[in-house]
């Protein structure tokens, strides 16, 4: 399904997944995300309220490119909120972060709403 990339508040970014993701959508979302790691201060909103549960080697190129990119994440980005409707998306994310520790302020909830005060909090805080 297609991916949804929002640029209009900058630096808040938002993206949007849909139903299962191959393994070329989550690349599209990971090369959105590294293109704007090259400045400081952005604030992701990820919205997985409609995305399937990702399959082991969707969840393998995360972990990938997390790990590679620990040093530019911290140094980019100020905060991110996740949007998670779905348990078994919320214990990916459990997963993922079991081998990759933010190294910025998150939430995870599944209330839009809730996810769109607290970035529009983090835009322009240091981490």
């Amino acid at each position: 399904m297609p991916n949804a990339f929002d640029r209009s508040d900058y630096p808040l970014l938002r993206v949007r997944a849909y139903g299962s993701s191959s393994n070329d959508e989550v690349a599209e979302r990971i090369a959105f995300l590294a293109e704007h790691l090259e400045g400081e201060g952005i604030v992701l909103l990820l919205d997985n309220r409609d995305i399937e549960t990702p399959a082991p080697s969707a969840r393998r190129l995360w972990v990938e490119w997390l790990l590679a990119h620990r040093d530019a994440i911290a140094r980019g980005c100020d905060g991110a909120a996740f949007v998670v409707s779905d348990a078994r998306v919320r214990g990916v994310y459990t997963a993922v972060f079991w081998f990759w520790t933010p190294p910025f302020p998150y939430l995870i909830t599944a209330d839009i709403d809730e996810a769109e005060a607290w970035v529009r909090n983090r835009v322009g805080r240091a981490a």
